[in-house]
């Protein structure tokens, strides 16, 4: 089970990650605060290195001590997964570089880096935009093409899926697929 300090104490305990080796305070790690819950993870790897315990006898610690480890550590990773998500996740297109083309195509491909499953945006085999893959994700397969639009306007000639990105992008949607290819129209 993980580490549990309080709340007063976190901003300056002092953490080694023991899978990579990052050293550094409380303060300097990524804090996630999901309703019920507060963790820190090491800002290299993402490993836990702490829960947070709240004061409150409805916070987090309360709420876990109900569920089996195996539960406890499937809501940290969702909860973890959720928080490093809404950091690395495409917001806007001023996150993206500008470039130079009036038929701009991109492709649209997975990868696992270092233990983590990424959806990657390149353009000419060069990385323009990485961030966690989700499974079924041809709805966000379809924000990150809207982004690209807004970005490139007219210059952007397609998001192409290539087959590494199939199995999270479509799930079991069996309409993905479909969707997928009318969006891709419609982006043109």
């Amino acid at each position: 089970m993980a580490l549990h300090i309080k709340y007063t104490d976190y901003k300056a305990y002092s953490f080694t990650c023991p899978s990579c080796g990052w050293k550094g305070l409380g303060k300097d790690t990524c804090q996630n605060a999901s309703g019920i819950a507060m963790d820190l993870e090491c800002p290299d790897c993402f490993k836990i290195l702490a829960i947070v315990e709240s004061s409150s006898p409805f916070g987090y610690p309360a709420t876990l001590r109900r569920d089996t480890e195996e539960e406890r550590q499937a809501k940290l990773r969702e909860i973890n997964f959720k928080e490093r998500f809404r950091r690395l996740s495409l917001k806007s297109p001023d996150e993206l570089p500008d470039i130079q083309g009036d038929h701009i195509i991109f492709t649209f491909r997975s990868d696992t880096i270092r233990g983590e499953d990424y959806n990657i945006i390149e353009h000419q085999g060069q990385e323009v935009w990485r961030e966690p893959m989700v499974w079924e994700g041809f709805e966000r397969f379809m924000e990150i093409g809207r982004i690209l639009k807004e970005k490139y306007g007219s210059n952007l000639g397609d998001l192409l899926p290539d087959e590494t990105s199939e199995t999270f992008l479509y799930g079991d949607k069996l309409e993905a697929p479909a969707l997928i290819k009318k969006f891709r129209n419609e982006l043109r």
